[in-house]
């Protein structure tokens, strides 16, 4: 074993196989390292802080130890090389700790992260920031618990290049959010199930798995904010967006499925050449007046709503059993001066209802379906 409890720089040649328990502000100088675990403990006056540099491959597995005082913290920056993590894991106990990953350079894999001893119990979270110099994009395989933030700064990427698995060891649903003003890319099957929360930048999702079926997708009504679809994606819920921000964006022949079991409403512009699908009990009002996606709308479950034109006329509406297409004064297809140009399809077990306006169809085809005035 090797114990570090203060400031200097510890070099390894290679080959090394051990543990490494860092309790201070230690720079890490590494030719190459595989050690079996690494320990970074908040301990007396300093908390523990390991750098790691020199562009080599540097593999472990590390656990954050909080330690005393209360308000102890641990931090790791990587400027340069590999950090191949296999497991992270946090031991807290009660009280207030921040533990950072500060990225400049290279890249970082973790297979899990997750929280041991009191911490099943308390509040968790873990926020992963580029760092002030930083000069490349980042390349990220993360897993992990609690409420997890990406922070982006404008103009750099954090790409989740892989699988990753956001499962609290508690059980408990983790919660992801993305903020500043950069690109955070999910390119692999995630398997967590907590909620989504956009407040900046950018979340392209490459996958067709990268977010939860079950969470609920938030994005903030800000400038810049915009959710991209490149791959067919299925979400719990869509709520957010407005006048400022908040959008999205639908890549050719991909679709974005809403499984809405809460009503909500979502303010946000839709656009590109995909389609939307609605589905689950709940109710989802799209209350933007410029929507131009071109995809088609299919609705399977509950109601969809559209406010002042906010389904663009290029699409073609299904309504499928169990759905329901609610009518309102402004829709494109109903306004009391409007023409509609949007074909409806009614399928057996579908719905449509007026508000008790006077609505405008262009194409109405009943299946079997029902049309409520």
């Amino acid at each position: 074993m090797c114990r570090s409890t203060g400031a200097g720089s510890i070099i390894t040649s290679g080959g090394v196989t051990s543990l490494l328990h860092i309790n201070g502000d230690v720079a890490l100088n590494l030719a190459s390292a595989n050690l079996t675990y690494l320990w970074l403990k908040s301990g007396g006056s300093a908390p523990a802080q390991l750098t790691v540099t020199n562009g080599q491959t540097f593999s472990a597995v590390i656990t954050y130890l909080a330690g005393i005082p209360a308000s102890g913290q641990s931090t790791l920056h990587l400027n340069g090389g590999t950090l191949n993590a296999g497991t992270m894991i946090f031991n807290v106990t009660a009280g207030a700790y921040t533990n950072t990953f500060n990225f400049n350079s290279g890249t970082l894999t973790a297979d899990t992260i997750r929280r041991d001893f009191d911490g099943t119990s308390l509040a968790f979270s873990l926020t992963i920031s580029r760092g002030v110099n930083a000069t490349q994009d980042m390349v990220l395989s993360l897993a992990g618990t609690g409420t997890h933030t990406f922070n982006v700064d404008s103009g750099r990427t954090i790409t989740v290049a892989s699988t990753a698995t956001l499962a609290d060891k508690s059980g408990e649903q983790g919660t992801l959010v993305k903020a500043g003003a950069g690109e955070l890319i999910f390119s692999g099957n995630n398997s967590y199930t907590g909620d989504t929360t956009v407040l900046g930048g950018t979340l392209t999702l490459n996958s067709g798995q990268g977010l939860s079926d079950t969470g609920a997708v938030t994005l903030s009504n800000t400038a810049g904010v915009t959710l991209k679809v490149n791959a067919s994606e299925t979400i719990g819920s869509l709520r957010g967006g407005g006048t400022a921000g908040g959008n999205i964006t639908l890549a050719d022949g991909q679709s974005l499925t809403i499984v809405q079991a809460d009503d909500q409403i979502f303010g946000g512009q839709i656009t590109g050449a995909g389609g939307l699908v609605k589905s689950g009990t709940g109710k989802l009002a799209l209350t933007k007046n410029n929507n131009s996606f071109v995809g088609g709308v299919t609705i399977e479950g509950g109601i969809l709503t559209s406010d002042y034109g906010s389904i663009s006329s290029a699409n073609t509406i299904v309504v499928n059993s169990g759905g329901t297409l609610g009518m309102l004064r402004t829709d494109t297809w109903g306004g009391a001066t409007a023409t509609s140009t949007i074909p409806v399809i009614i399928n057996d077990g579908g719905n449509m209802t007026s508000d008790n306006q006077f609505n405008t169809l262009r194409d109405l085809t009943l299946n079997g379906g029902t049309v409520s005035l």
